[in-house]
Protein backbone atom coordinates (compact mmCIF):
# COMPACT_ATOMS: atom_id res chain seq x y z
CA UNK A 1 0.00 0.00 0.00
CA UNK A 2 2.58 2.95 0.71
CA UNK A 3 4.91 1.42 -2.21
CA UNK A 4 1.50 2.10 -4.01
CA UNK A 5 0.91 5.61 -2.48
CA UNK A 6 4.56 6.93 -2.99
CA UNK A 7 4.54 5.83 -6.89
CA UNK A 8 1.16 7.73 -7.37
CA UNK A 9 2.57 10.79 -5.16
CA UNK A 10 5.87 10.67 -7.78
CA UNK A 11 3.59 10.70 -10.67
CA UNK A 12 1.83 13.47 -9.76
CA UNK A 13 4.70 15.51 -8.66
CA UNK A 14 6.38 14.72 -12.35
CA UNK A 15 2.96 15.74 -13.92
CA UNK A 16 2.93 18.74 -12.02
CA UNK A 17 6.78 19.48 -12.58
CA UNK A 18 6.06 18.65 -16.47
CA UNK A 19 2.93 21.18 -17.08
CA UNK A 20 5.20 23.61 -15.03
CA UNK A 21 8.67 23.44 -16.93
CA UNK A 22 6.91 22.70 -19.82
CA UNK A 23 4.98 26.24 -20.06
CA UNK A 24 8.49 27.81 -18.44
CA UNK A 25 10.45 26.33 -21.72
CA UNK A 26 7.54 27.40 -24.44
CA UNK A 27 7.23 31.27 -22.95
CA UNK A 28 10.98 30.96 -23.44
CA UNK A 29 11.37 29.58 -27.04
CA UNK A 30 7.95 31.03 -28.21
CA UNK A 31 9.19 34.58 -30.01
CA UNK A 32 6.89 37.51 -28.48
CA UNK A 33 3.96 38.77 -30.67
CA UNK A 34 3.06 42.54 -30.87
CA UNK A 35 -0.28 40.94 -32.42
CA UNK A 36 -2.92 38.27 -32.52
CA UNK A 37 -5.91 37.20 -34.66
CA UNK A 38 -8.40 39.30 -31.49
CA UNK A 39 -6.05 41.90 -30.00
CA UNK A 40 -4.26 44.55 -31.77
CA UNK A 41 -1.41 45.69 -29.01
CA UNK A 42 0.16 42.89 -26.86
CA UNK A 43 2.76 43.98 -24.40
CA UNK A 44 6.15 42.93 -25.77
CA UNK A 45 9.43 42.75 -23.55
CA UNK A 46 9.72 46.00 -21.77
CA UNK A 47 12.11 48.69 -22.81
CA UNK A 48 13.05 47.34 -25.80
CA UNK A 49 13.38 49.55 -29.52
CA UNK A 50 9.86 48.13 -29.25
CA UNK A 51 9.27 51.17 -26.11
CA UNK A 52 11.26 53.19 -28.27
CA UNK A 53 14.25 52.72 -26.16
CA UNK A 54 18.00 52.96 -27.62
CA UNK A 55 20.15 50.70 -26.64
CA UNK A 56 22.37 52.63 -24.91
CA UNK A 57 19.36 54.21 -22.78
CA UNK A 58 17.75 50.61 -21.45
CA UNK A 59 19.88 49.63 -18.70
CA UNK A 60 18.79 53.63 -17.13
CA UNK A 61 15.13 53.46 -18.53
CA UNK A 62 15.14 49.45 -16.24
CA UNK A 63 16.87 51.80 -13.42
CA UNK A 64 13.63 54.04 -13.31
CA UNK A 65 11.27 51.93 -14.48
CA UNK A 66 12.48 49.41 -11.25
CA UNK A 67 11.90 52.30 -8.43
CA UNK A 68 9.34 53.89 -9.89
CA UNK A 69 7.16 50.79 -9.82
CA UNK A 70 6.92 50.88 -14.20
CA UNK A 71 8.89 47.97 -14.63
CA UNK A 72 6.85 45.67 -12.30
CA UNK A 73 3.48 47.03 -13.99
CA UNK A 74 4.55 46.34 -17.69
CA UNK A 75 6.16 42.58 -16.51
CA UNK A 76 3.32 41.66 -15.32
CA UNK A 77 1.32 42.69 -18.19
CA UNK A 78 4.06 40.73 -20.39
CA UNK A 79 3.75 37.69 -19.11
CA UNK A 80 -0.19 37.65 -19.15
CA UNK A 81 0.12 38.98 -23.06
CA UNK A 82 2.89 36.50 -24.21
CA UNK A 83 1.84 33.20 -21.63
CA UNK A 84 1.51 30.18 -23.95
CA UNK A 85 -2.40 29.58 -25.20
CA UNK A 86 -3.82 32.48 -23.77
CA UNK A 87 -6.64 33.04 -25.70
CA UNK A 88 -7.92 29.78 -25.09
CA UNK A 89 -7.16 30.12 -21.49
CA UNK A 90 -8.95 33.47 -21.25
CA UNK A 91 -12.06 32.30 -23.95
CA UNK A 92 -12.19 29.12 -20.84
CA UNK A 93 -12.53 31.54 -17.78
CA UNK A 94 -15.74 33.54 -19.83
CA UNK A 95 -17.37 30.41 -20.55
CA UNK A 96 -16.72 29.37 -17.04
CA UNK A 97 -18.35 32.88 -16.21
CA UNK A 98 -21.06 32.62 -18.52
CA UNK A 99 -21.78 28.75 -17.43
CA UNK A 100 -21.88 29.97 -13.31
CA UNK A 101 -24.23 32.25 -14.23
CA UNK A 102 -21.83 35.02 -12.74
CA UNK A 103 -23.14 37.80 -15.77
CA UNK A 104 -20.60 40.13 -16.60
CA UNK A 105 -17.05 39.25 -18.00
CA UNK A 106 -14.94 42.13 -17.81
CA UNK A 107 -17.91 44.28 -17.71
CA UNK A 108 -19.30 42.46 -20.92
CA UNK A 109 -22.96 40.34 -20.48
CA UNK A 110 -24.23 37.61 -22.63
CA UNK A 111 -27.65 38.91 -23.41
CA UNK A 112 -29.19 36.46 -25.47
CA UNK A 113 -27.44 36.40 -28.89
CA UNK A 114 -25.74 39.81 -28.06
CA UNK A 115 -22.69 40.50 -25.95
CA UNK A 116 -23.22 43.96 -24.03
CA UNK A 117 -20.96 45.78 -22.47
CA UNK A 118 -22.98 47.02 -19.71
CA UNK A 119 -20.32 48.46 -17.08
CA UNK A 120 -17.96 51.40 -18.21
CA UNK A 121 -14.96 53.52 -17.01
CA UNK A 122 -17.34 56.51 -16.13
CA UNK A 123 -15.63 59.87 -14.64
CA UNK A 124 -16.16 60.29 -10.87
CA UNK A 125 -15.66 56.55 -10.45
CA UNK A 126 -13.08 54.29 -9.27
CA UNK A 127 -14.24 51.29 -11.15
CA UNK A 128 -16.13 50.76 -14.04
CA UNK A 129 -19.53 50.37 -13.28
CA UNK A 130 -23.24 50.62 -14.92
CA UNK A 131 -23.73 54.65 -13.59
CA UNK A 132 -22.61 58.03 -14.59
CA UNK A 133 -21.46 60.89 -14.09
CA UNK A 134 -24.57 63.62 -13.87
CA UNK A 135 -22.20 66.77 -12.80
CA UNK A 136 -19.69 65.66 -15.39
CA UNK A 137 -22.24 65.08 -18.10
CA UNK A 138 -23.43 68.51 -17.16
CA UNK A 139 -20.47 70.09 -17.24
CA UNK A 140 -19.13 68.46 -20.38
CA UNK A 141 -22.56 69.32 -22.38
CA UNK A 142 -22.80 73.05 -21.61
CA UNK A 143 -19.50 73.30 -22.32
CA UNK A 144 -20.48 72.16 -25.81
CA UNK A 145 -23.53 74.14 -25.87
CA UNK A 146 -21.47 77.17 -25.28
CA UNK A 147 -19.77 76.94 -28.26
CA UNK A 148 -22.13 75.61 -30.97
CA UNK A 149 -24.61 78.31 -30.03
CA UNK A 150 -21.68 80.48 -31.52
CA UNK A 151 -21.24 78.61 -35.02
CA UNK A 152 -22.32 80.73 -38.39
CA UNK A 153 -23.96 77.92 -39.55
CA UNK A 154 -26.70 75.23 -38.25
CA UNK A 155 -24.89 72.91 -35.73
CA UNK A 156 -26.41 69.58 -34.64
CA UNK A 157 -25.52 67.20 -31.86
CA UNK A 158 -26.08 63.33 -32.26
CA UNK A 159 -24.79 60.87 -29.83
CA UNK A 160 -25.13 57.56 -30.58
CA UNK A 161 -26.29 55.51 -27.74
CA UNK A 162 -24.57 52.32 -26.58
CA UNK A 163 -25.80 49.03 -27.66
CA UNK A 164 -27.17 48.83 -23.87
CA UNK A 165 -29.06 52.02 -24.17
CA UNK A 166 -30.96 50.11 -27.54
CA UNK A 167 -31.34 46.76 -26.76
CA UNK A 168 -31.70 46.94 -23.19
CA UNK A 169 -36.38 46.83 -24.00
CA UNK A 170 -35.74 44.08 -26.40
CA UNK A 171 -33.15 42.22 -23.95
CA UNK A 172 -35.69 42.89 -20.23
CA UNK A 173 -32.86 45.51 -19.11
CA UNK A 174 -33.29 48.12 -17.06
CA UNK A 175 -33.50 51.26 -18.90
CA UNK A 176 -33.20 53.35 -16.34
CA UNK A 177 -29.72 54.80 -16.64
CA UNK A 178 -30.08 55.15 -20.17
CA UNK A 179 -33.22 57.31 -20.34
CA UNK A 180 -31.88 59.72 -17.77
CA UNK A 181 -28.14 59.82 -20.58
CA UNK A 182 -30.80 61.26 -22.79
CA UNK A 183 -32.80 62.84 -21.28
CA UNK A 184 -30.22 64.94 -19.87
CA UNK A 185 -28.67 65.23 -22.69
CA UNK A 186 -32.19 66.45 -24.87
CA UNK A 187 -32.14 69.12 -22.12
CA UNK A 188 -29.26 70.90 -22.38
CA UNK A 189 -28.74 70.45 -25.95
CA UNK A 190 -31.91 71.51 -26.53
CA UNK A 191 -32.80 71.72 -30.38
CA UNK A 192 -29.36 71.10 -31.56
CA UNK A 193 -29.72 67.69 -30.44
CA UNK A 194 -30.80 64.65 -32.06
CA UNK A 195 -32.40 62.46 -30.15
CA UNK A 196 -32.03 59.07 -32.11
CA UNK A 197 -32.12 56.53 -29.04
CA UNK A 198 -35.69 55.75 -28.79
CA UNK A 199 -35.91 56.03 -33.09
CA UNK A 200 -33.66 53.07 -32.73
CA UNK A 201 -35.05 51.41 -30.26
CA UNK A 202 -38.34 51.03 -31.98
CA UNK A 203 -36.23 49.44 -35.43
CA UNK A 204 -35.36 46.51 -33.32
CA UNK A 205 -38.06 43.41 -33.99
CA UNK A 206 -36.17 40.69 -33.00
CA UNK A 207 -33.02 39.55 -31.56
CA UNK A 208 -31.42 38.00 -34.69
CA UNK A 209 -30.64 34.30 -34.80
CA UNK A 210 -27.60 32.12 -34.53
CA UNK A 211 -28.56 30.84 -38.53
CA UNK A 212 -30.05 34.15 -39.96
CA UNK A 213 -30.94 37.93 -39.09
CA UNK A 214 -34.43 38.65 -37.97
CA UNK A 215 -35.82 41.98 -38.33
CA UNK A 216 -33.31 45.39 -38.22
CA UNK A 217 -30.07 45.07 -36.35
CA UNK A 218 -29.07 48.62 -35.76
CA UNK A 219 -26.17 47.45 -33.38
CA UNK A 220 -23.48 44.81 -34.36
CA UNK A 221 -24.13 41.74 -32.15
CA UNK A 222 -20.43 41.73 -30.79
CA UNK A 223 -19.29 45.05 -30.96
CA UNK A 224 -20.07 48.22 -29.39
CA UNK A 225 -20.51 50.16 -32.75
CA UNK A 226 -23.98 50.55 -34.94
CA UNK A 227 -24.29 48.97 -38.24
CA UNK A 228 -24.74 49.98 -42.16
CA UNK A 229 -28.15 49.67 -41.14
CA UNK A 230 -28.36 51.45 -37.90
CA UNK A 231 -26.60 54.34 -39.34
CA UNK A 232 -28.58 54.56 -42.10
CA UNK A 233 -31.98 55.51 -39.93
CA UNK A 234 -29.67 57.17 -37.52
CA UNK A 235 -28.78 59.69 -40.74
CA UNK A 236 -32.91 59.44 -42.02
CA UNK A 237 -33.68 60.68 -38.60
CA UNK A 238 -30.88 63.46 -38.68
CA UNK A 239 -32.47 64.77 -42.07
CA UNK A 240 -36.01 64.22 -40.95
CA UNK A 241 -37.43 67.81 -42.47
CA UNK A 242 -34.98 69.01 -44.90
CA UNK A 243 -36.05 70.00 -48.01
CA UNK A 244 -33.45 69.03 -50.60
CA UNK A 245 -32.42 65.46 -49.33
CA UNK A 246 -34.89 62.40 -48.02
CA UNK A 247 -32.68 59.66 -47.76
CA UNK A 248 -34.46 56.25 -49.24
CA UNK A 249 -32.97 52.69 -47.58
CA UNK A 250 -33.92 51.64 -51.15
CA UNK A 251 -30.90 53.99 -52.46
CA UNK A 252 -28.33 51.67 -50.78
CA UNK A 253 -27.23 47.71 -51.09
CA UNK A 254 -25.55 46.42 -48.14
CA UNK A 255 -22.73 43.67 -49.03
CA UNK A 256 -21.34 41.30 -46.61
CA UNK A 257 -17.42 41.41 -46.62
CA UNK A 258 -17.12 39.01 -43.66
CA UNK A 259 -18.85 36.58 -42.20
CA UNK A 260 -16.74 35.62 -39.16
CA UNK A 261 -16.53 39.26 -37.36
CA UNK A 262 -16.09 39.53 -33.52
CA UNK A 263 -16.07 43.11 -32.14
CA UNK A 264 -15.16 44.56 -29.27
CA UNK A 265 -17.34 43.13 -27.05
CA UNK A 266 -16.58 40.04 -28.20
CA UNK A 267 -12.68 40.60 -27.98
CA UNK A 268 -13.02 42.73 -24.43
CA UNK A 269 -14.93 39.93 -22.81
CA UNK A 270 -13.18 37.22 -24.02
CA UNK A 271 -15.89 35.72 -25.14
CA UNK A 272 -13.15 33.75 -28.61
CA UNK A 273 -15.44 31.06 -28.79
CA UNK A 274 -18.49 33.13 -29.30
CA UNK A 275 -19.94 32.96 -32.73
CA UNK A 276 -18.70 35.31 -35.91
CA UNK A 277 -21.39 37.56 -37.42
CA UNK A 278 -22.13 39.31 -40.81
CA UNK A 279 -20.08 42.69 -40.94
CA UNK A 280 -21.49 44.69 -44.23
CA UNK A 281 -20.18 47.70 -46.16
CA UNK A 282 -23.43 49.96 -47.61
CA UNK A 283 -23.13 50.80 -51.51
CA UNK A 284 -24.68 53.10 -54.01
CA UNK A 285 -24.43 53.78 -57.75
CA UNK A 286 -21.82 56.56 -58.49
CA UNK A 287 -19.36 55.84 -55.35
CA UNK A 288 -16.70 55.18 -57.28
CA UNK A 289 -16.67 58.83 -57.80
CA UNK A 290 -15.75 59.98 -54.48
CA UNK A 291 -12.15 60.93 -53.48
CA UNK A 292 -10.96 59.89 -50.42
CA UNK A 293 -8.37 61.40 -48.66
CA UNK A 294 -6.62 61.06 -45.77
CA UNK A 295 -4.22 63.23 -43.39
CA UNK A 296 -2.73 64.18 -40.81
CA UNK A 297 -3.71 68.11 -40.88
CA UNK A 298 -6.05 70.22 -41.80
CA UNK A 299 -4.08 71.70 -44.99
CA UNK A 300 -3.09 68.67 -45.98
CA UNK A 301 -6.85 67.57 -46.95
CA UNK A 302 -7.71 71.71 -48.21
CA UNK A 303 -4.58 71.54 -50.11
CA UNK A 304 -4.42 69.96 -53.75
CA UNK A 305 -0.79 68.62 -52.77
CA UNK A 306 -0.20 64.61 -53.18
CA UNK A 307 2.71 65.63 -50.33
CA UNK A 308 0.18 67.00 -48.24
CA UNK A 309 -2.51 63.80 -48.23
CA UNK A 310 -2.79 60.15 -49.10
CA UNK A 311 -5.48 59.28 -51.39
CA UNK A 312 -7.08 55.89 -51.39
CA UNK A 313 -9.28 54.24 -53.60
CA UNK A 314 -12.58 53.75 -52.54
CA UNK A 315 -13.89 54.03 -48.87
CA UNK A 316 -13.68 51.00 -47.40
CA UNK A 317 -9.98 48.96 -46.89
CA UNK A 318 -10.68 45.02 -47.46
CA UNK A 319 -7.11 44.19 -46.22
CA UNK A 320 -8.35 45.53 -42.62
CA UNK A 321 -10.49 42.80 -42.85
CA UNK A 322 -8.06 40.02 -42.21
CA UNK A 323 -6.75 41.68 -39.42
CA UNK A 324 -7.08 42.17 -35.66
CA UNK A 325 -9.76 44.64 -35.66
CA UNK A 326 -12.01 44.08 -39.36
CA UNK A 327 -14.03 47.28 -38.14
CA UNK A 328 -10.84 49.22 -39.64
CA UNK A 329 -12.77 47.95 -43.12
CA UNK A 330 -14.73 51.46 -42.69
CA UNK A 331 -12.59 54.31 -43.81
CA UNK A 332 -9.54 52.59 -43.36
CA UNK A 333 -9.65 52.89 -39.32
CA UNK A 334 -8.36 55.97 -36.88
CA UNK A 335 -6.99 59.65 -38.95
CA UNK A 336 -6.89 62.77 -37.84
CA UNK A 337 -8.86 64.10 -41.09
CA UNK A 338 -10.93 62.35 -43.70
CA UNK A 339 -11.94 63.93 -46.55
CA UNK A 340 -15.15 62.44 -49.08
CA UNK A 341 -14.96 64.61 -52.18
CA UNK A 342 -17.23 63.88 -55.36
CA UNK A 343 -14.74 63.92 -58.06
CA UNK A 344 -16.89 65.57 -61.15
CA UNK A 345 -20.01 67.47 -58.70
CA UNK A 346 -19.95 70.92 -56.64
CA UNK A 347 -21.72 70.22 -53.58
CA UNK A 348 -22.35 71.28 -50.07
CA UNK A 349 -19.75 70.35 -47.35
CA UNK A 350 -20.66 68.79 -44.22
CA UNK A 351 -18.48 69.42 -41.50
CA UNK A 352 -18.55 65.79 -39.14
CA UNK A 353 -16.61 66.65 -35.70
CA UNK A 354 -16.54 62.59 -35.16
CA UNK A 355 -15.44 59.42 -33.43
CA UNK A 356 -15.33 55.93 -34.76
CA UNK A 357 -18.96 55.63 -34.80
CA UNK A 358 -19.35 58.53 -38.04
CA UNK A 359 -16.86 55.55 -40.29
CA UNK A 360 -20.04 53.43 -40.89
CA UNK A 361 -22.21 57.04 -41.20
CA UNK A 362 -20.22 58.92 -43.49
CA UNK A 363 -19.60 56.78 -46.36
CA UNK A 364 -23.88 56.60 -46.72
CA UNK A 365 -23.78 60.84 -46.24
CA UNK A 366 -21.49 60.65 -48.88
CA UNK A 367 -23.80 59.91 -51.38
CA UNK A 368 -25.45 63.38 -50.77
CA UNK A 369 -22.62 66.05 -49.34
CA UNK A 370 -19.19 66.24 -49.79
CA UNK A 371 -17.40 65.35 -46.07
CA UNK A 372 -15.05 66.19 -43.62
CA UNK A 373 -14.31 64.69 -41.10
CA UNK A 374 -12.07 65.25 -37.98
CA UNK A 375 -11.80 62.81 -35.07
CA UNK A 376 -12.53 64.50 -31.45
CA UNK A 377 -10.13 62.17 -30.05
CA UNK A 378 -7.26 62.48 -32.07
CA UNK A 379 -7.19 66.32 -32.32
CA UNK A 380 -6.41 69.13 -30.06
CA UNK A 381 -7.36 72.44 -32.07
CA UNK A 382 -11.16 72.00 -32.45
CA UNK A 383 -11.73 75.74 -33.14
CA UNK A 384 -15.26 75.02 -34.64
CA UNK A 385 -15.32 78.86 -35.75
CA UNK A 386 -12.34 78.31 -37.21
CA UNK A 387 -12.89 74.83 -38.61
CA UNK A 388 -15.98 76.20 -40.56
CA UNK A 389 -13.86 78.67 -42.43
CA UNK A 390 -11.34 76.50 -43.15
CA UNK A 391 -13.22 74.19 -44.60
CA UNK A 392 -16.11 75.60 -46.26
CA UNK A 393 -18.84 73.68 -44.33
CA UNK A 394 -22.05 74.34 -44.75
CA UNK A 395 -24.06 72.87 -41.96
CA UNK A 396 -21.93 70.79 -38.75
CA UNK A 397 -22.82 67.40 -37.48
CA UNK A 398 -20.76 66.72 -34.02
CA UNK A 399 -21.02 63.18 -33.67
CA UNK A 400 -20.09 61.34 -30.38
CA UNK A 401 -20.90 57.98 -28.58
CA UNK A 402 -22.55 58.50 -25.49
CA UNK A 403 -20.40 56.34 -23.75
CA UNK A 404 -17.41 58.26 -24.47
CA UNK A 405 -19.24 61.27 -23.06
CA UNK A 406 -19.41 59.82 -19.39
CA UNK A 407 -15.53 58.37 -19.74
CA UNK A 408 -14.30 61.56 -20.84
CA UNK A 409 -14.25 65.35 -21.45
CA UNK A 410 -12.94 65.76 -24.84
CA UNK A 411 -16.18 67.50 -25.94
CA UNK A 412 -14.78 70.45 -23.66
CA UNK A 413 -12.14 70.51 -26.71
CA UNK A 414 -14.83 71.65 -28.96
CA UNK A 415 -14.59 75.48 -28.80
CA UNK A 416 -15.82 78.96 -30.46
Amino acid sequence: MKNKRFISDIVTIVLFLAVIFGFAVSFIVTPDVSSNRYENTLQRFPYTEEDGVKDEDRAEELWEGAIHGELATKMDEYFCDQFPMRTDFVTMKALAEKLSLRGNNNGVLPLGNYLVATKFNSVGFDTPTEFYSEEHVQTTLESLKAAIDKASVPVDVMLPPRVIDVMAPLLNYPTYVSDKLNSQAAEILGDNYVDVMGYLRELTFEIPSVTQDVGIQPYFATDHHWTPVGAFYAMERWMAGWNDVNPQFESFDYECVKIDFLGTSGRNGNYYNHHGEALDVSRFTGEHLIRVKLGQSLSALMEDDEKKFVEKLGMYDMEALNGPDPFNVYLYGKSDYVHLQHSTEERETILLLKDSFAHVFAPQLARYYDVVMVDIDLVNNLDLSSLIEQTGADRVLIMYNLQNVIENDRLTAITA
